[in-house]
Order: C-alpha cells, then structure tokens, then sequence
C-alpha cells in the first residue's frame, strides 16, 4: 500500500503538479463511461451510482482502478510525451483500468495485496496500449482487461481465494419484480422523447 501511495506521489511531483485533481476527476469519469463507449461525466456517475447500488466495493475499485490508470498515463503524456493528453482526458486510457479494479474486487480478498495487484495490472493496462499503439495500428480495446482478468482468475483459484460475497441493494427493494419491470417497460413512451433532446448522457439512467 506505501508503495502505491509513494509511487502515486512521485508521478505528481515529477510531473509539477500540472496534473489537478479537476482533470483526474473528469478522466475517471469518463474512463467508466468508455466502457460503453461514452466520453460523457455524466454517463460515468451513473454507471457508478449503477454498480455501488450493486456493490459499493465494486464502484471503488473500479474509480480506483481508472484513477491509476489516468495517473500513469498523464505521466506518460506530459513527461514522456508517447500520448495525446485529449486522448487520456477523453477516459480513452483507463476503462481498463475501471474494469481492472471490478475484477480484483470479484476474485481476489480485498487487502494490501490485491491493491498492490490492482495498481501494477492497471499500470500493465496502460502500458501494453502504448507499446502496442507505437508498433502497429491494431486497437486493443478491452484486451489488457482480458488478460488480467484470465490472471487474476487463476490467481484466486490457485490460492483458492475468492472476493468479498456482495449482497445487491435491489435485493431488499420492496416492489415486486413483475411491478418494477412493468414500470420500466411503460416509461419508455414518455422517456424515449426526452432521451432524444437531451443527449447521450442522459440514456444510461434507462
């Protein structure tokens, strides 16, 4: 855990606190909504507000898991400069990392291990888009996610570990399934007008 937090430390030092906490902000954000190919705020604070109603675990490790990710590769595109800082601000760089951070929360115990794993697979996630983008044209998409996700896996089946066991918040919600479903089929009518004026952000709250 020291050795994420000084690590973290010494990418903003290095980098003149040109990095501001604004920027990381809206990054993250936007690295959760490129999970479906969203670059809005607003559609990363719903998948969030989304997944901690299911787990509130899951919802930090995955803005941890993104928060990393545009961390490392800020440095990459201001110190190194092997990046399109638009690109990084755009969340172009840390849906991996978002992903990353759920998938250690679902097979690994959560302690000072697994953010240790978090961190590095993140760093890892950032890293083999570059190292891939200088050498060919080939997009890798969610695949650094795929090849952590296959590691920590085996990781967890190999310690025979597993994840905190979550409990989703709409297992204590009170309206019957067939009730809540038929809301939400009947409002499409009245939503859909009022999705089309309103923009992409407003679509993952359906």
């Amino acid at each position: 855990m020291s050795v994420l937090i000084f690590g973290t430390a010494f990418i903003f030092l290095h980098c003149n606190f040109v990095i501001k906490f604004k920027t990381i902000f809206t990054s993250t954000l936007k690295s959760v909504a490129q999970v479906c190919l969203q670059d809005s705020t607003y559609t990363g604070a719903f998948f969030l507000l989304a997944i901690a109603l299911y787990s509130p675990l899951y919802a930090l490790c995955a803005v941890a898991g993104a928060a990393v990710a545009n961390v490392y590769a800020y440095y990459r595109g201001l110190v190194k400069k092997e990046l399109a800082l638009s690109d990084v601000q755009n969340g172009l760089y840390g849906f991996n990392g978002s992903l990353i951070g759920i998938c250690v929360a679902t097979f690994l115990p959560m302690n000072a291990w697994s953010l240790l794993f978090l961190a590095v697979f993140c760093v890892f996630s950032v890293q083999l888009v570059i190292w891939v983008a200088a050498r060919s044209k080939v997009s890798l998409f969610t695949m650094p996610f795929i090849i952590v996700a296959m590691f920590v896996y085996g990781l967890g089946q190999s310690l025979n570990v597993t994840g905190q066991d979550v409990v989703p918040f709409f297992d204590y919600c009170p309206m019957p399934p067939r009730v809540f479903v038929s809301c939400w089929v009947f409002s499409w009518p009245v939503c859909v007008p009022f999705l089309l004026r309103c923009g992409r952000w407003v679509w993952p709250i359906f």
